[in-house]
């Protein structure tokens, strides 16, 4: 979803794709500012610059719109991550892939700092719970295939430390705006290639 946050435009001569685009966009931003129960469908419709009847023409509801951001982050997550798993390289291609996505990333995890106000709700639990254990695969076949002499348990070992890193770099970028998460990110995948017995980083 490069592009899952895109610059706000009139409203006017806008396809029914981009009028939706529009509102998840804003929508989100009033969700990760504001959290989910404090964020008013009124709110969202002044953020969005658009009628009652074209918000509600998309969506039935608050948690319709939230549901709809976070099936959006899915697609696109699993649309990038689909190409490790085929790459002759994947390694490189799995740090570009992250450095390329990485305010997505971290908008994601507000995101799902704020699903915590409605974990009541399967639906969204189900997505990032899917999401996360696509995200974990996919970095375990890049691996294991760039590095068939490792043992399974080692792989495991290694991509357990790169999520935990990663948890810890999200949380840090998501609650600290002056967070550096691209110069902290190097650090991790220098850890990363040190337990991968590399001698540089690619």
């Amino acid at each position: 979803m490069s592009g899952i946050i895109r610059a706000k435009q009139g409203t006017k001569h806008k396809s029914e794709q981009e009028r939706r685009a529009q509102i998840l966009d804003c929508s989100m931003e009033m969700f990760i500012s504001n959290g989910y129960h404090k964020t008013t469908m009124k709110e969202i419709m002044a953020s969005t610059e658009l009628s009652k009847g074209a918000i509600y023409h998309y969506f039935s509801s608050k948690e319709e719109i939230f549901i709809g951001i976070v099936r959006e982050f899915e697609v696109h997550l699993r649309l990038n991550f689909a190409t490790i798993i085929t790459s002759n390289d994947p390694i490189p291609d799995v740090k570009n892939l992250i450095y390329t996505n990485l305010d997505e990333l971290i908008r994601l995890y507000r995101m799902s700092i704020v699903c915590l106000e409605i974990s009541e709700n399967h639906v969204v639990k189900q997505i990032f719970d899917g999401m996360s254990s696509y995200i974990r695969e996919s970095t375990t076949i890049a691996i294991k295939s760039k590095y068939s002499h490792l043992s399974e348990e080692y792989v495991d070992d290694v991509v357990s430390s790169f999520y935990l890193m990663m948890e810890g770099l999200f949380s840090l970028a998501a609650t600290d705006m002056l967070f550096n998460a691209r110069n902290e990110l190097a650090k991790v995948f220098r850890v990363v290639d040190c337990l991968l017995g590399m001698s540089k980083t690619n």
